[in-house]
């Protein structure tokens, strides 16, 4: 029991993080963690959608399959300072993404 309690402390002290760094982008979530090469990734969006009982505008990864990703744990209030961190934060990720696309060209 404590070493499950261990690691749910851990994971949610590391929840809800976007990293983009060289090789691509990680996403951590209080349950799992997933990346992508940039190479996986087509565009970076966001979208109002209801989480929970409440609309909050989350942060989505498309990937050059066709799968969007939505990350509900990544997001903010709508029109609030942390909705417009969330938008500025997305157009950078696709600013980053054109960039290493014309690098790995």
């Amino acid at each position: 029991m404590l070493a499950v309690l261990a690691w749910f402390t851990y994971r949610s002290a590391r929840a809800a993080t976007l990293i983009a760094d060289d090789d691509g982008v990680v996403i951590r979530t209080l349950i799992r963690t997933r990346r992508w090469d940039w190479s996986e990734i087509e565009q970076f969006s966001t979208q109002i959608r209801v989480v929970g009982v409440q609309s909050r505008l989350i942060v989505g990864i498309r990937l050059r399959s066709g799968r969007i990703y939505w990350s509900d744990e990544i997001g903010g209030r709508p029109g609030k300072p942390a909705g417009q961190r969330l938008e500025a934060a997305v157009a950078e990720l696709n600013q980053v993404l054109a960039r290493q696309s014309t690098r790995n060209c």
